[in-house]
């Protein structure tokens, strides 16, 4: 859909593309953050990386910026995930200690 954009309206099309990719990774996040904790500070990063890509839509912003600021918002939503997992695992082998497993 991003290179069928691409081609349609160029650079600026492939900020749309992600935006409308980014609505519905949001959308999942979202629902998932109704029953647990964890979702929802990705679908907040999330959000975050929709204003920006479409205000970078909007207001022609230099591509080059544009991909290097939503890279570091993937970045920062891979560093959670990575927290995230330590955390589990660390708890995991807490629980796992405290029972003599």
């Amino acid at each position: 859909m991003t290179l069928y954009w691409y081609f349609f309206d160029g650079v600026r099309g492939v900020s749309w593309g992600y935006s409308l990719i980014e609505w519905v990774q949001c959308a999942i996040f979202v629902r998932l953050g109704k029953e647990r904790l964890l979702f929802r500070p990705l679908a907040m990063i999330g959000f975050l990386s929709i204003v920006f890509q479409t205000g970078s839509a909007l207001f022609s912003l230099n591509h080059w910026w544009t991909v290097l600021i939503i890279n570091r918002f993937f970045d920062l939503a891979l560093l959670y995930s990575v927290l995230c997992s330590i955390f589990r695992i660390r708890k995991n082998a807490e629980r796992d200690w405290v029972a003599g497993r």
